[in-house]
């Protein structure tokens, strides 16, 4: 994972220490953001990395956070198509995208 639980707690505003209750879920929404950001840049997150520091570029990063923010508060509504509605998630992303040959 790219984001700790720690930090998607602290995202989402939620007492790390106090609220436990939906740390399994909220780990599951953490791999369900990173694998929705790979299907939009179209590439492995891995191939992403900062050669320097190992970690992943903090504009991806916050994109995580925000698609986890989102599922996190509309845990019914969410859909595949409102993702794009997420105010800056698309300017955080496009420099990654890497675009279908074909």
């Amino acid at each position: 994972m790219y984001i700790t639980l720690k930090e998607a707690k602290a995202h989402l505003n939620i007492d790390d220490e106090l609220f436990k209750e939906d740390d399994g879920y909220i780990l599951t929404l953490i791999e369900m953001a990173e694998d929705a950001l790979s299907g939009e840049i179209n590439r492995s997150l891995s191939d992403c990395l900062d050669e320097r520091t190992g970690e992943l570029a903090s504009s991806l990063r916050h994109a995580i956070k925000l698609l986890v923010g989102t599922a996190y508060n509309f845990r019914e509504s969410i859909t595949v198509q409102n993702v794009r509605s997420i105010p800056f998630y698309d300017q955080l992303i496009a420099p990654y995208r890497k675009h279908a040959i074909g």
